[in-house]
């Protein structure tokens, strides 16, 4: 069971099943049937309900296909099972400098410079985001807005250590 975390954002989501069926409705809202990778999206689905493994919706995530970024905004069900069975992601565990291109508005960039070198401000990300440890891939990501009213930018994230956080028992899965 997932109740391992008390949060109403994760109520409906009592157990893989319940994840399973919540993402296959995303797939089937925003991927079309005829997508090249509809049938391996329902498959890692499906595979992640089986066999319990965190694995298979990590791939569901890096297909090309709109469902990356619905799963932006229905963060809930993907994060989940993602969160309870983080012990099994310690091989995946990285150090080290990732960075990430993108583009945002000058205001956003301006609550980032003023908490950058605060030591009492905490800078955040509220989603998953890819990131790559090839600094030239990343900034091909940043220029490839082409709406003038944004600012490319290039986030650099430098992890220190490991980070081996036990947020839930998976065993009591």
């Amino acid at each position: 069971m997932f109740n391992c975390l008390l949060n109403d954002q994760f109520a409906p989501f009592e157990n893989e099943a319940s994840v399973r069926d919540f993402l296959l409705r995303l797939i089937d809202t925003h991927v079309t049937r005829n997508d090249p990778e509809y049938n391996k999206a329902c498959e890692l689905v499906n595979e992640f309900a089986q066999t319990k493994r965190i694995e298979p919706l990590l791939r569901l995530y890096t297909l090309e296909t709109p469902l990356y970024r619905q799963l932006h905004y229905e963060s809930h069900a993907w994060l989940l099972p993602l969160i309870c069975h983080f012990n099994n992601l310690k091989p995946r565990f990285f150090q080290g400098t990732s960075c990430r291109g993108l583009s945002m508005k000058s205001q956003e960039l301006r609550a980032y410079r003023l908490a950058c070198g605060k030591s009492s401000c905490i800078i955040r990300t509220n989603t998953f985001c890819s990131t790559s440890s090839d600094r030239h891939v990343a900034e091909e990501f940043s220029n490839e807005c082409s709406n003038s009213d944004l600012i490319h930018v290039l986030m650099i994230f430098e992890f220190l250590h490991l980070f081996p956080l036990l947020l839930c028992n998976a065993s009591t899965l």
